[in-house]
C-alpha cells in the first residue's frame, strides 16, 4: 500500500500537471495520456511487495523496520 500511494500517487500527482502546463493540454487529456501507464506501475507495486516480503521472510535483519 505504501508504495502504491507514496510512489505511483505522488509520482501521478507531480507528472500530471507537469504534463498539461508543458503541453498546454486540458487536465482530463493529460490524464488519458497517462492511463496506459497505469497497469504497469500496479503490477510492479505488486512485484515489489512480494519481493520485500520474501526478502523480510528470508532474512528478517535486511528489511529496515521499527520495532
Amino acid at each position: 500500500m505504501a508504495a502504491l500511494i507514496g510512489c505511483i500517487g505522488v509520482l501521478y500527482a507531480i507528472a500530471i500537471p507537469y504534463y498539461m502546463i508543458g503541453t498546454g493540454k486540458t487536465f482530463v487529456v493529460s490524464l488519458q495520456t497517462m492511463l496506459p501507464f497505469v497497469p504497469g506501475d500496479l503490477i510492479k507495486v505488486v512485484l515489489a511487495g512480494l519481493i520485500t516480503q520474501a526478502i523480510y521472510k528470508a532474512r528478517p535483519n535486511a528489511v529496515f523496520t521499527r520495532a
